[in-house]
């Protein structure tokens, strides 16, 4: 036991760091609009491919870098590694065309938006198939939830797995659908998926959809949620996520570079309750990718919190993100497990994870359960 508690300390391998930096300076190229240099291509080619092939699938970063290998002539030969995940990104994205314009028709007078990858894409990537994605995730208010599950049913779409009394039972914030072109949708009413999430912080919802504006999304005209909310949500969900996937670190990056009004952000996660939860964030996207967050912004948001921001910057050090193939145990549950406070976030990676009892997809769709899902997205996203 003692030997497994050491080994979830460790640093990753030498190799896998040595990797990690080539990744992260790949990113940064992208992020620069510029080719590598010649050191940055040395580094980079003296990498293992294969190594270095895992970690741009991982991180999903393999689209994004495409263009920088492309345009660096001695890394070109590399453009094998990225372009089966820039070719899978555009077939994605041309399928998802028609299934937004299908979500836009049977969603018109609900109140919804586009939340995370595909609106991300649009609003922070210079080209739109740069962002990977592998799902189209759409917030919907929970008054309308069953308005808009039936109308998508009825349009073709299909819920993938609907196990509804798992689903009541967990209280989740949302359901994976599949729609006619082959397009997965997470259907959401809170950007917070998991009951203790929402109860640990005071995220409105109903906030990102009332201020919520259109925007072009793959030619079409698509709410998505203004800079501030996008801003907020993506730093939020990068560091509940574990924090260590580059892709979450670039969109907070880059949404902080476009970020106009630090004043409005600070205030809304003093309502929310997460300043820790994004100081880490942006914390993160300024060490690694040079994110031009100011530094009054950071003091103001670990001001109640300084233990875990402290804690948060050194397993980065200790950890560095680039250099991760999955979630490790130690930096990812340091991110998961931020809260308000220092205390609490303290508590929260101490407790032991509930263990959800298995269930089995009933034969027949319990209706009643989700009539029960329907009733707690109305409960709580109507409660102040």
């Amino acid at each position: 036991m003692r030997d497994v508690a050491l080994d979830r300390l460790s640093r990753p391998p030498a190799e896998r760091r040595r990797t990690g930096l080539a990744v992260l300076h790949l990113v940064r190229c992208a992020r620069e609009n510029r080719q590598a240099t010649d050191l940055e291509a040395r580094w980079v080619l003296a990498q293992d491919p294969a190594l270095l092939g895992r970690l741009l699938a991982a991180h999903r970063v393999g689209p994004l870098v495409h263009g920088v290998l492309a345009a660096t002539p001695s890394l070109a030969a590399l453009t094998g590694l990225t372009g089966p995940l820039h070719a899978a990104q555009l077939r994605r994205t041309l399928a998802a065309r028609p299934d937004l314009d299908l979500l836009g028709r049977r969603l018109a007078g609900l109140r919804w938006t586009v939340v995370k990858g595909v609106a991300a894409a649009a609003s922070l990537y210079a080209h739109p198939t740069a962002r990977e994605w592998h799902d189209v995730d759409v917030l919907v208010h929970g008054d309308d939830l069953p308005r808009a599950l039936e109308a998508l049913e009825a349009g073709g779409a299909t819920v993938i797995a609907p196990d509804w009394r798992r689903t009541a039972d967990l209280a989740l914030g949302e359901i994976g659908l599949g729609l006619p072109h082959g397009t997965v949708l997470d259907l959401h009413w809170h950007l917070l998926n998991l009951a203790e999430r929402r109860h640990a912080f005071s995220y409105d919802v109903r906030t990102v959809l009332d201020r919520r504006r259109t925007r072009r999304v793959l030619g079409l005209d698509v709410p998505v949620p203004h800079p501030v909310d996008q801003a907020h949500h993506l730093a939020v969900h990068a560091t509940l996520s574990g924090g260590w996937r580059l892709a979450w670190t670039y969109d907070v990056a880059q949404a902080a570079d476009r970020l106009e009004d630090w004043d409005e952000l600070l205030a809304l996660t003093r309502a929310c309750g997460t300043g820790l939860v994004v100081g880490l964030a942006l914390q993160r996207a300024r060490d690694l990718l040079g994110a031009r967050v100011p530094a009054r912004v950071l003091r103001d948001l670990r001001r109640r919190s300084r233990g875990w921001s402290a804690v948060g910057r050194a397993v980065t050090g200790w950890v560095p993100p680039q250099s991760l193939e999955g979630p490790d145990w130690l930096s990812a549950r340091c991110c998961a497990s931020a809260r308000g406070t220092s205390l609490r976030s303290l508590r929260r990676f101490l407790a032991r994870a509930r263990v959800a009892g298995a269930t089995t997809p009933p034969g027949v769709p319990d209706l009643r359960a989700r009539r029960d899902w329907f009733a707690l997205a109305t409960a709580e996203t109507q409660a102040p």
